[in-house]
């Protein structure tokens, strides 16, 4: 090559041009239009040209001359005339450039050379495009490429055009996006990317645009792609800094669709069927809750005399939903009352589980009434299962309960105290068939209208706390019962008892290390349509039927025994039962997993304002270097590293809260 010789140099796709200032046996200098001198390589070189200029003017005037020539090559005019002769015609450089361009000469050729570098979508080469630096011949093959191929071609390069038109129209956007700013088709896909990112941080492809776009706006953060897009998310307002993202991951079902709705107005209109069930309004009746609760399922009554009788009231929304309504089919679909601190997402609208069908203060409310005859020794003597009609006149909070129970005054108090006796021999007699009761410390959590959190650890062996569920406990065992003796097709929930029954200590609830020891030992339970044992309750057989507001499974049974009560017959079969309950035993599984979370997020948001605190903390285990902790006024584990005297399970450490990170659901001891 010589000095002063045109020749174009790779540049990613496209082509940089330039002249030879000095040559060497394997380099070349090369000048560009700015002036700039490089050394290059010949693989380096695309083309040499047969063009020679002498000055960096004359190499600036000939760049320009061949971009105006460029921008009048129509390739697809020039293939639509090429493909007449057939796929197997050769087509030289010069004559491409001569159908393309009006005059022949170097600089038609460059500029021909220039757009089929860039553009491979007409012609195939039949060498590599442009000379190499030991064949200045500017002489080149090509055939035109088939229509398919092009047609094919054509529509992939038109898609990425339009892919990067709306990746430049997304990094716009975000560029300045905020909560007000209005939101065009390519904001709306990229929000739901940016989501995809923040919810799940791995590769899937439905999360690239982000990256692409952020990367687009900055370095990656060091905190990771997923936070980013979360913050970008936060930034422009599609989540608040509070957003439970385990949620949102689920994809469980928040809002009601409006034609459930409005169906639920229409269903909580009914006449309640006074006629048809026995009245008990005459009762003093009681509900006992915690005091967020507003789904009430459940009430009691007691009435004295030779032969006292217990009475749990249920909820009745079967009453209510008709099987297959638009309000059943979205509670199947939901399986349950989600409990997260921030608010409960409602198996039923709130017209029915909150109004209608929830035994509220005050109002007369059809329900099942479960009727106990209990003798002295704990044995349930007799039941009956009846259609209800009832009042509850009192709505107690549990901790009201247990100041009445150790001696408040309250116009309950001697009621109270008799089913807390009769509640004690039902245990009592469930402890002598074998049960484990594991008494220990729960803990609830709240966030509250103003934002703050409530954390409240509770001993789940309270006395009213056991009063409740020892009746729940018995009210579903002996619908399991009354199902077994009249073989009533019933989904019942069984478990094994353990290969060595775990020592329960008296009077304290469990330690935390003691209760992760035990649940080792326990079997899972199981549902079968055979009336299994249940090992940990002590029970001959179990089904569920106490939650029908807030539990599909307990009210499928609620179906199925009103059913036999009042035709004598049951609804469905064993297998149709069964299939209804492994569908919603998978939705359970995510919907646990959920407030288990979510609990833990809400505990940690409490604890970075406490950063600099002191906290107990309970040993749980030993892992290699570090100990597995429990703070015990706030029930969630962490991790720190072993103190220079290794500890015990069971022994306390006072650690300080270092730092404490939710969204990342880290927590730091010291």
């Amino acid at each position: 090559m010589k000095v002063g010789q045109i020749v174009f140099l790779h540049q990613g796709g496209d082509l940089r041009v330039g002249r030879i200032t000095a040559a060497s046996q394997s380099t070349f200098e090369v000048e560009q239009p700015s002036g700039q001198r490089s050394h290059h390589g010949s693989a380096r070189i695309a083309r040499t040209s047969e063009k020679n200029v002498p000055t960096t003017a004359a190499l600036v005037a000939y760049e320009d001359e061949l971009r105006e020539l460029i921008d009048q090559i129509d390739l697809d005019a020039t293939w639509t005339l090429c493909r007449g002769d057939g796929p197997e015609r050769i087509w030289t450089l010069d004559e491409l450039a001569g159908l393309a361009l009006p005059s022949p000469g170097p600089s038609s050729e460059d500029s021909m050379a220039w757009v089929l570098y860039r553009d491979r979508v007409y012609f195939r080469a039949l060498e590599p495009l442009g000379s190499s630096a030991a064949d200045a011949s500017p002489i080149r093959r090509f055939t035109a490429r088939p229509e398919d191929e092009v047609v094919s071609d054509k529509a992939t390069r038109l898609a990425a055009a339009e892919h990067a038109r709306r990746l430049d129209a997304m990094t716009a956007w975000l560029r300045t996006a905020t909560a007000e700013t209005p939101k065009s088709a390519e904001a709306l896909e990229l929000i739901e990317s940016l989501e995809v990112l923040a919810l799940w941080d791995d590769e899937r492809p439905a999360g690239e645009t982000a990256r692409t776009v952020m990367r687009r706006l900055g370095p990656k953060s060091p905190e990771g792609d997923g936070t980013a897009a979360f913050r970008r998310l936060v930034d422009i307002g599609v989540y608040s800094d509070h957003e439970n993202l385990w949620l949102r991951r689920s994809k469980l079902p928040r809002e009601f669709p409006p034609d459930v709705l409005a169906e639920a107005e229409v269903l909580a209109t009914r006449v309640v069927e006074l006629e048809k069930r026995k009245d008990y309004r005459h009762l003093e009746t009681v509900s006992i809750d915690d005091e967020y609760t507003t789904e009430i399922d459940d009430a009691f009554a007691y009435a004295p005399g030779e032969r006292p009788l217990v009475y749990v009231f249920i909820a009745d929304p079967a009453a209510w939903i008709g099987e297959g309504s638009l309000v059943d089919q979205e509670a199947q679909r939901r399986a349950a009352t989600l409990y997260i601190p921030e608010g409960k997402v409602t198996m039923l609208p709130e017209r029915i589980a909150e109004d209608a069908a929830s035994l509220v203060t005050g109002q007369d409310r059809e329900a099942m009434a479960f009727v106990f005859e209990v003798d002295d020794r704990g044995h349930v003597t007799n039941l009956e299962i009846e259609d209800a009609l009832i009042r509850v006149d009192y709505a107690l909070p549990y901790k009201d309960v247990d100041a009445i129970l150790k001696g408040r005054e309250h116009p309950l108090r001697s009621m109270l105290l008799a089913l807390h006796a009769i509640a004690d021999r039902l245990r009592a007699e469930r402890r002598r068939q074998g049960s484990i009761t594991l008494d220990r410390r729960d803990v609830s959590v709240h966030r509250l209208p103003d934002g703050k959190v409530d954390v409240t650890v509770y001993r789940t062996d309270d006395p009213a706390r056991r009063l409740v569920a020892e009746f729940m406990i018995q009210t579903s065992c002996h619908a399991a019962i009354f199902c077994r003796e009249r073989r009533v097709p019933a989904v019942y929930r069984g478990q094994a008892p353990p290969d060595e029954r775990p020592v329960l200590p008296e009077g304290r609830p469990l330690a935390g290390y003691e209760l992760q020891n035990i649940l080792k030992t326990m079997r899972r339970a199981e549902l079968s349509t055979e009336p299994l044992s249940h090992a940990g309750l002590g029970l001959p057989c179990y089904t569920q039927v106490t939650s029908p507001l807030r539990r599909y499974q307990d009210l499928l049974m609620q179906r199925q025994l009103r059913h036999v009560v009042r035709r004598g017959v049951p609804r469905w079969s064993e297998h149709e039962l069964l299939s209804h309950f492994d569908a919603l035993e998978a939705v359970a599984g995510t919907m646990r997993e959920v407030e288990r979370e979510s609990r833990r997020f809400w505990i940690l948001r409490h604890l970075e304002a406490r950063v600099g605190q002191r906290v107990r903390c309970e040993v749980l285990r030993l892992l290699g270097k570090r100990v597995v902790v429990e703070l015990m006024d706030f029930g969630v584990q962490a991790v720190h590293p072993t103190p220079s005297r290794t500890p015990n399970p069971g022994d306390t450490l006072v650690l300080m809260l270092k730092a404490v990170e939710a969204r990342r659901d880290k927590i730091t001891l010291g």
